[in-house]
């Protein structure tokens, strides 16, 4: 049941979205007097969103390739955001690298069905990464956890 106009109803919401996030990125400052502000990551990523759902509408209008949803895959999103979500409720608890390490693992290992070795190391490499750019070069602070607070 892939119908225009559910494609087209879909299509218009996903961009209603990306508007509002970018609408709502604008009340912080794009760079701040030590680098980049608040406002740098969540509008950089509101504008390559809407533009993925604007070349999904181009594609559409110009009666390109179809993409059909069955049963798996809308199955495979809800997996996906769910862990999104439980890792979302995990950072006060556990601190934003590790929930982030777990969800990549989780993914990969079970929603992409790559093997545990491969998981592992794309999870550890890509939180050292996100650590090493963001907490030593960047001097970010990364969410409080829990467990550690005074």
């Amino acid at each position: 049941m892939n119908t225009r106009a559910t494609t087209f109803g879909f299509l218009a919401f996903l961009i209603a979205l990306g508007l509002t996030f970018l609408i709502w990125s604008l009340q912080y400052d794009y760079w701040a007097s030590f680098g980049p502000g608040a406002g740098f990551l969540p509008r950089w990523l509101a504008g390559g969103y809407l533009i993925s759902c604007l070349a999904l509408l181009v594609n559409e209008l110009r009666g390109g390739p179809r993409v059909e949803f069955d049963g798996h895959g809308v199955r495979r999103i809800a997996v996906t955001i769910g862990l999104m979500a439980a890792a979302t409720l995990a950072t006060p608890v556990i601190g934003l690298i590790p929930s982030l390490a777990l969800l990549m693992f989780l993914v990969a290992a079970f929603v992409e069905k790559n093997g545990v070795l491969v998981s592992i190391g794309v999870s550890i490499g890509v939180s050292i990464f996100i650590f090493a750019v963001f907490g030593l070069w960047l001097g970010v602070q990364f969410p409080e956890m829990y467990f550690f607070r005074n």
